[in-house]
């Protein structure tokens, strides 16, 4: 997950860190695009969702700094 420094998350507008957002908990959600769900094991999919936990975490966090500084 790249690093993003408060002043980047600031600077943004809303929809750009939505955007973002977006993009990474979908690389996050499907770190293979077009493989079928059938043909990933159970500790891959552990995996999946341990790093779609920490990317929605990370998000969350950036979302508050967001809120802080532009509202």
């Amino acid at each position: 997950m790249p690093e993003r420094t408060r002043e980047d998350i600031v600077a943004m507008t809303r929809r750009d860190l939505a955007r973002l957002h977006a993009n990474e908990l979908s690389a996050a959600l499907f770190p293979e695009p077009g493989r079928h769900d059938d043909a990933i094991p159970q500790d891959e999919k552990a995996e999946i969702q341990l790093s779609v936990t920490e990317t929605v975490a990370l998000h969350r966090r950036e979302l508050a700094m967001w809120e802080e500084a532009n509202s």
